[in-house]
């Protein structure tokens, strides 16, 4: 039985079986669709991760009376420090600025002179942006002298740090259960067939066909499945796509939308899926020989 034949043989079991086929074909189109959202989810989950992290600093405050020289060699000292990406001083005049950006100036015009201290904003590396690393730095900060205050958003860090292993937890084991879905119903769907061919299989045996011949038939249609899924479901994400880009601003709204390009992970996902489920449903082909 050359490849030709298996294609023939592929197609004709499918046709015999167009219910099962078609809700095999559906049901890995709506799981691929969930799995872009999915995608999509993730990757503006962590754009927003990104961005808070990019917010995240620690602001250590000095004492009003410290010299231009005292501020250079606590720089010095704090650059030492594992982690510390780079270190901003603010004197008091700018301060009082950020201060009436963000407040206004009545608050200020209630001092008769400017009350905010100069500082210091460390900037630190990605990978140092946790409760326990920023801690660390901040225990190293104490007793510097002309230190007034340590500073930085402890809430915001602790918010990231417990919620971002649950969403990465709960992505990959939603995606795992559709992946196992989809093998199972075209494995079901390959068995429901070969059920049904079970007498025509008996007489390919005898006919001197091996189990690979047949099996190749059988994943040839898994792959039919699979290509008819993912172009049914390429077909959707691109209309989603264009019809989301031509309604809305993306960069306004700050969404990250699958680009085209990832289009072709789906569709070949789509494929894998469709053999992995023909492969499992071939295991036992065999003992209809028997």
């Amino acid at each position: 039985m050359n490849i030709k034949s298996s294609i023939i043989e592929a197609y004709r079991s499918s046709a015999l079986s167009k219910a099962a086929t078609l809700s095999s074909i559906l049901t890995i189109s709506l799981s691929l669709i969930l799995i872009a959202i999915y995608m999509t989810i993730s990757v503006n989950t962590n754009k927003i991760i990104k961005n808070l992290k990019d917010k995240i600093e620690i602001e250590i405050f000095l004492d009003d009376n410290i010299k231009l020289p005292e501020i250079n060699s606590l720089k010095e000292r704090v650059k030492t420090i594992a982690g510390v990406k780079s270190i901003i001083y603010v004197p008091k005049d700018s301060a009082a600025k950020i201060f009436e950006n963000e407040f206004g100036k009545d608050l200020l015009d209630i001092f008769e002179t400017n009350p905010l201290p100069p500082s210091l904003k460390v900037i630190l590396f990605d990978e140092y942006k946790t409760a326990d690393k920023l801690a660390k730095v901040r225990e190293q900060l104490k007793g510097i002298p002309k230190v007034q205050d340590i500073v930085y958003s402890e809430k915001s860090i602790e918010v990231i740090d417990n919620n971002i292993s649950a969403i990465i937890f709960l992505n990959i084991t939603l995606i795992i259960i559709l992946l196992i879905s989809c093998i199972f119903i075209v494995s079901n769907t390959i068995r429901i067939n070969i059920k049904n061919s079970e007498e025509n299989i008996k007489i390919l045996y005898l006919h001197g066909a091996t189990t690979t011949n047949i099996k190749t038939q059988y994943i040839i249609q898994g792959i039919i499945m699979g290509l008819a899924a993912s172009v049914i479901t390429t077909l959707i994400l691109f209309i989603l796509y264009f019809n989301f880009t031509g309604r809305y601003d993306i960069t306004d709204m700050k969404i990250e939308f699958l680009g085209i390009d990832n289009f072709a992970i789906i569709f070949i996902f789509g494929i894998i899926l469709g053999i992995t489920g023909s492969y499992f449903g071939t295991r036992k082909l065999h003992k209809i020989q028997k």
